[in-house]
C-alpha cells in the first residue's frame, strides 16, 4: 500500500509531503526546502509532493491513498465546503493545486493525532506520553496522548479559545 501524506493549503504554513510504502517511510520533504522561503506561508505542498514522489521513485498514479493531516470535514463543518471535501480530485486541484490522474481515496486525519503519531512512531519507543502543544488543531490547542506499541490514545485535551 502506498500512501501520500500531506499537510498544508493556501492560507497556512509548513506545507509538506511524505510517502509511506507498506508501512515504511521512504520520503518526506517540506515545501520550504524546495521553494527556499521559511515556513512557505500560504503555499500548497505542490513542490513537496513532486520531491517526495521523485525521491520514492514513483508517480501520483502509483499512490493508493492520500492521508491529510487535518480533519477538514470536522474543521469546516459549519461552512459551505461540503462538496469540496467529498471530492478528492476537486480538493487536490482547487486547494492544493495538484492535477491528479484519478480520484484517489482521501483519509482526513485529526491534526493533533497526526502530530502525536509522527512523534511517537518515529521515536523508536514502545511506550510514551505524548504532549501536543499547537496553536490550533481542528478544535484543540493542547492534547495529551499515550503511545503503546502500535497505538496512540487521546487522554486529555484543551480546546482553543
Amino acid at each position: 500500500m502506498i500512501y501520500l501524506g500531506l499537510h498544508g493549503w493556501r492560507g497556512t504554513h509548513d506545507a509538506a509531503a511524505a510517502i509511506v510504502i507498506d508501512g515504511t517511510l521512504v520520503a518526506c520533504v517540506e515545501e520550504e526546502r524546495l521553494v527556499r522561503e521559511k515556513h512557505a506561508p500560504s503555499r500548497a505542498p505542490k513542490s513537496a509532493i513532486s520531491g517526495a514522489l521523485h525521491t520514492a521513485g514513483i508517480t501520483l498514479e502509483d499512490v493508493d491513498a492520500i492521508a491529510y493531516g487535518w480533519d477538514f470535514p470536522r474543521y469546516l463543518a459549519s461552512g459551505d465546503h461540503h462538496g469540496l471535501l467529498t471530492n478528492t480530485t476537486q480538493f487536490l486541484r482547487s486547494e492544493l493545486e495538484i492535477d491528479t490522474p484519478r480520484n484517489i481515496p482521501l483519509e482526513w486525519l485529526n491534526h493533533h493525532r497526526a502530530h502525536a503519531a509522527s512523534a511517537f512512531f518515529s521515536s523508536g519507543l514502545t511506550e510514551a506520553a505524548i504532549l501536543v502543544v499547537d496553536g490550533q488543531g481542528e478544535d484543540k490547542s493542547i492534547s495529551l496522548f499515550v503511545g503503546d506499541n502500535h497505538e496512540i490514545r487521546l487522554i486529555r485535551y484543551m480546546r482553543h479559545r
